[in-house]
């Protein structure tokens, strides 16, 4: 059956969400989730690293591909971990509540 043949249309506006960990990051575990009726892929990025999450990414771009089925992608950060750029800690202005207040991002963003 062609690709775009599996894809159903209409379906259900419950979401089943599964974290992908250490136990569910395979291609074969990540179909079958799939087929269970997985469709939101959640990754915890307060552990593992890069290389780890993207190679989970990749295992679920198979897993899509191979058995047809969509699946969104949630990501859950560190929050207040996650930085936008470097920079040194600073002493914030104290402000009032009519005060207008530019966020920017410093330095090189990569």
């Amino acid at each position: 059956m062609a690709y775009e043949q599996k894809i159903k249309i209409g379906a259900a506006k419950t979401k089943m969400v599964w974290t992908l960990g250490a136990a569910s990051r395979s291609v074969e575990m990540i179909e079958k989730l799939l087929e269970a009726g997985m469709n939101i892929a959640r990754f915890d990025f307060s552990e593992g690293s890069h290389a780890h999450h993207q190679e989970t990414i990749i295992n679920l771009r198979t897993a899509i591909r191979n058995t047809g089925i969509l699946c969104a992608v949630m990501l859950d950060t560190k929050g207040p971990e996650i930085r936008t750029g470097e920079g040194e800690t600073i002493n914030l202005p104290t402000l009032t509540r009519k005060d207008k207040v530019d966020i920017c991002s410093m330095g090189n963003s990569e």
